[in-house]
């Protein structure tokens, strides 16, 4: 099985899996593939919670820590509704959790969800920086580009 991409219509660069073990090394996989099993751990596979961390992600401006504050997407949204709306999900997560799991155990597990939240965007900045390293930016196509700055 072959794992490139390329982005149809441009003339990005081909990318190979074996070109990003390269770029990103073993270690950044593992360290993936770590958190993902923790996340799972964490929530023991409950979809209720894990679809509402999905929907505070998708309010989220940015994901790393050294992206600009300003909304990338569009000028005419409010941050401060975006900001609004996501803290509504984000005490939707944690009565759910206190619901589900009591209030011994609701605030560890949401500690520990927001610890490898920030674990991941510490491994994005670092993509960022690896990949900025390796590729000139402003030959890749726009969609690229927003992922990457």
């Amino acid at each position: 099985r072959t794992d490139c991409y390329h982005e149809q219509d441009t003339i990005d660069p081909l990318f190979s899996g074996k070109d990003w073990i390269k770029t990103l090394n073993k270690q950044f996989h593992n360290e993936m593939k770590q958190i993902r099993n923790d996340l799972i751990d964490i929530f023991q596979s409950d979809d209720i919670i894990i679809k509402l961390f999905y929907v505070i992600l998708l309010f989220s401006n940015r994901i790393s820590l050294y992206q600009t504050p300003q909304c990338i997407l569009t000028s005419d949204i409010n941050p401060l509704s975006i900001f609004k709306a996501q803290n509504i999900f984000v005490d939707l997560v944690y009565r759910y959790c206190l619901h589900q799991y009591g209030s011994n155990q609701a605030p560890i597990l949401f500690l520990r969800y927001i610890n490898k939240l920030m674990k991941i965007q510490q491994l994005v900045d670092e993509i960022k920086f690896t990949i900025n390293n390796y590729i000139d930016i402003t030959e890749l196509s726009p969609l690229m580009q927003s992922l990457l700055v």
